[in-house]
């Protein structure tokens, strides 16, 4: 046999293999890493050595930079752990929950087997507002499960349900909205389904008020205090949704028939979009067709609400409100006639 050949074929063999990728480094190397990075600074500080200590500054900044994207990591990776521990302790006890308990509780976890086994057996109503979670399909599209919207719309459920505790009709399409992520597949197939931007639109307690008044009270109410039945309705889908929606889902429902200029209870939808302290929503909003100068109740204009806001905010919220300040005065914002006079 030649040994020559077969050792030197098998050297061949090994150097042809990849190398073997380096193990990341743990949050708790790379934090040991910056202390002898630090050590090495200060070494090259007192030794006046000025290349080396400029290389060493740009070492540590990227290692700061991997230590916050690696906590980052790790505290999604505590975050996920904690949500399936949950989730398995949870599913322990399961079966011990009453039907409407187990459909809600299947719906947070994403589990469309035990959804469907509960709809199967009959013991839930989805025509009544649910003890446990109010509104199964506005729940699960809400989190985005389109699997179990899907499996509801099936079994019957409505696609608005009032609640019972404040007597206030709500909408799938306004909690889908309301969602801080991108939902508009889920409000696409509420649509098919016949779902609409206006269906939890109804007159508040004080809007009937208003419109039962007398003409020279209904006048009064509007000198003195710029109240009118239109800004004191409960509002629709937008201005509910408006504060915490992401704004794909905000373009969804002014695309698809909401009226920039809605309102509810004395504030309009312009400034509801304010509180959200997004100003990409501001200007969706004014595209759309909203008023920048129509004032709310006691003639606030969107310019003095946004201001107000801006100086009873903490450090890290005013850059927000300042960013919708400066949108607000370009597409040509100023303050209403009472605030002028004042």
């Amino acid at each position: 046999m030649n040994w020559t050949a077969l050792w030197l074929g098998a050297a061949l063999s090994f150097a042809a293999l990849p190398p073997t990728e380096a193990a990341t480094p743990t949050l708790s190397e790379l934090e040991q890493q910056m202390v002898a990075l630090d050590q090495q600074i200060a070494t090259a500080k007192a030794q006046k050595q000025n290349d080396k200590l400029k290389s060493l500054r740009e070492q540590r900044t990227a290692l700061q930079q991997t230590i916050r994207d690696a906590r980052k990591q790790q505290k999604a990776a505590d975050k996920a752990a904690q949500a399936n521990a949950k989730k398995a302790a949870a599913e322990k006890t399961w079966e011990g929950y009453d039907p409407q308990r187990q459909l809600c509780a299947a719906i947070e976890y994403h589990r469309t087997d035990l959804v469907e086994r509960v709809l199967k057996a009959g013991t839930v109503d989805l025509q009544k507002a649910n003890d446990h979670c109010f509104f199964p399909l506005a729940d699960a599209a809400n989190r985005g499960h389109a699997d179990i919207v899907e499996l509801l719309l099936q079994h019957q459920s409505p696609l608005s349900m009032r609640f019972p505790m404040m007597n206030t009709l709500m909408s799938a399409i306004e909690i889908t909205a309301s969602s801080k992520e991108d939902r508009t597949t889920i409000l696409d197939r509420l649509k098919r389904q016949g779902a609409g931007v206006h269906d939890s639109v109804e007159a508040s307690l004080p809007s009937a008020v208003i419109a039962g008044g007398d003409t020279q009270s209904d006048q009064y109410l509007k000198d003195r205090f710029n109240i009118d039945k239109e800004l004191m309705q409960s509002g629709g889908s937008l201005v509910r949704a408006l504060k915490d929606g992401h704004v794909n889902n905000i373009a969804w429902l002014l695309k698809n028939g909401a009226n920039a200029e809605e309102s509810s209870l004395g504030k309009t939808a312009l400034q509801y979009a304010i509180d959200s302290r997004d100003v990409e929503k501001v200007k969706l909003l004014v595209s759309a067709g909203a008023n920048v100068n129509r004032a709310s109740a006691n003639f606030q204009s969107p310019l003095s609400y946004a201001e107000a806001l801006h100086d009873k905010a903490s450090s890290k919220r005013k850059e927000s409100y300042r960013h919708i300040i400066d949108y607000l005065k370009s597409v040509g914002a100023t303050y209403s006639e009472k605030e002028q006079g004042r």
